[in-house]
């Protein structure tokens, strides 16, 4: 999952993080009407209403906008200087009361794209995974295909979103989408072993041996990360078709990836998947060239070149390869559970 997410308004200095200003609004009530001091009424209200969307303050935001008149405008869609709007700002922190009221109130729901990151509300509560806010800003119209630069969907498969991906997801969002380098959701996903965003993907129909720009896989983006959730995103992949050798650009397969972070579980189930240990990748290199500093590994890569696989675990892929690796078919086989179990690499 991504670090978190900082608008460049949130490095509050001056004003902005000076307690004084952050108070009540009483003196800049008075005398309201005095056309001597309207602009200047406004404009303080409107630095309120961006300070009180940040905290929280939903009765200070319903105050300051209850000044709002024919003759005393304060602007809902006030921009603080790098020109995120209350909306903006509100849905970034997850205030759930503030955006639907700002909303009621007619703030645009797109906040302002010439702001300095284009970062729109819907964005900003997708990243960090504001579900709620995600609803709301969907059901007011936001645009779920903005693209800053990945859409709402890529954004929450990368981060782990599962709640605000299925939402977007129900709304609509298209699947069909990539990233300059040719990533899709599932690869997003996957890079991060974010498990439940690969479920969800997954059974959309997602092409669990897609490739991207560098013709590398779901799978190949797994077995990069050294997470511990890695076995677990395997072991789903597995059930969708897998194919467990297709190479990068380089020539490097899954197997060449894990061996040279020293992913010991990983390549112990790569093989059982039935990986090439002797595969060479474009530069001449097995596996185990790239394990020298992993000697568990290396001596696991070894074995494996020199021990002919196992006449069980030979049955298991040919049996997988004849009904296509799918889990669905698997359990349609009329043999016992237990066996079936076996054949998904679930026992």
């Amino acid at each position: 999952m991504g670090s978190a997410l900082s608008l460049s308004s949130d490095n509050e200095s001056g004003e902005e993080n000076n307690e004084n200003n952050y108070r009540d609004d009483d003196l800049i009530y008075q005398n309201i009407n005095d056309d001597r001091f309207k602009f200047t009424k406004i404009d303080k209200l409107q630095s309120s209403l961006i300070r009180s969307s940040r905290r929280g303050d939903i009765q200070k935001v319903q105050r300051i906008l209850s000044k709002n008149s024919q003759d005393f405008h304060i602007n809902i869609n006030t921009t603080d200087g790098a020109a995120n709007t209350p909306l903006v700002i509100a849905a970034k922190e997850g205030h759930f009361e503030i955006v639907k009221y700002l909303l009621q109130m007619g703030a645009c729901a797109e906040g302002i794209r010439e702001n300095s990151t284009g970062w729109t509300p819907l964005w900003v509560a997708t990243f960090s995974g504001h579900s709620e806010c995600v609803r709301i800003l969907i059901q007011a119209g936001a645009n779920i295909e903005t693209n800053s630069p990945d859409t709402p969907l890529m954004l929450a498969a990368r981060e782990g979103q599962a709640d605000c991906l299925q939402l977007l997801i129900q709304a609509g969002a298209k699947l069909n989408t990539h990233n300059a380098n040719k990533q899709n959701p599932l690869h997003l996903a996957c890079e991060e072993c974010n498990i439940e965003c690969v479920e969800i993907l997954l059974k959309q129909g997602f092409d669990v041996n897609a490739v991207d720009k560098l013709h590398r896989t779901p799978l190949y983006l797994t077995c990069s990360n050294c997470d511990s959730r890695a076995i677990e995103c395997i072991q789903l992949l597995l059930r969708y078709n897998l194919v467990v050798d297709i190479a990068d650009c380089h020539g490097r397969t899954p197997l060449h990836v894990s061996a040279s972070i020293g992913a010991y579980d990983a390549i112990v189930l790569l093989l059982e998947l039935g990986a090439d240990p002797k595969c060479m990748d474009k530069f001449g290199k097995r596996p185990s060239n790239l394990a020298s500093s992993h000697p568990l590994t290396l001596k696991l890569l070894h074995d494996a070149e020199d021990i002919p696989m196992s006449l069980i675990n030979f049955c298991r892929l040919k049996i997988r390869k004849l009904v296509k690796k799918s889990e669905d078919r698997m359990s349609q086989l009329p043999i016992p559970t237990k066996l079936i179990q076996f054949l998904n690499f679930s026992s």
